[in-house]
């Protein structure tokens, strides 16, 4: 029988090792009074502590996607208010300013996460896509975030969000 990959033999005379045991008498310290000690520990290893790690990096995790939807939301709006005015008084039409729009996101999108940077949470504007036919801006952001509880073991976790903006000109 092997339980995760190892041996049940092999886990047997580790743990009489580390615990100091003769091989005969592990039956009786695992039931007996003496080994109530080792379950203990075995769950607050195996259970308790993964779940004070997700306690911990969960919030973690929210906390960078509003943190980034605000971002990319100041983004949007930014870009949206970049309208060529001289452009829509001439002929009648709304876009963007193209030289000042994509500048105006990016400016409204670090000054939203400078926060973010400081705590070591890394944030990029993605992109911003401009759709002249329904005159919308939409921007693309993404974060990542080290999980605390298993820094080695698991990869930084990715969080993208994206946030669209209308601009119109109302002529009175």
């Amino acid at each position: 029988m092997q339980v995760a990959g190892w041996k049940v033999e092999r886990l047997k005379v580790a743990l009489c090792r580390t615990l100091n045991l003769q091989p005969g008498n592990l039956q009786r310290f695992l039931s007996g009074r003496r080994g109530d000690m080792v379950w203990n520990a075995l769950v607050i290893v195996t259970v308790l502590l993964p779940l004070a790690g997700l306690a911990i990096d969960v919030p973690r995790y929210f906390a960078l996607r509003s943190r980034l939807q605000i971002a990319a939301d100041a983004g949007a709006e930014a870009a949206a208010r970049a309208v060529d005015i001289r452009h829509y008084i001439n002929t009648g039409e709304t876009r963007l300013e193209p030289d000042r729009y994509a500048g105006e996101a990016a400016w409204a999108f670090d000054t939203a996460v400078t926060g973010l940077r400081a705590r070591g949470y890394t944030a990029n504007l993605d992109g911003i896509d401009l759709d002249e036919g329904a005159d919308a801006v939409t921007t693309r952001a993404s974060g990542t975030i080290r999980l605390r509880f298993a820094y080695n073991l698991i990869p930084p976790v990715t969080v993208r969000v994206t946030a669209t903006s209308w601009y119109r000109m109302i002529r009175r």
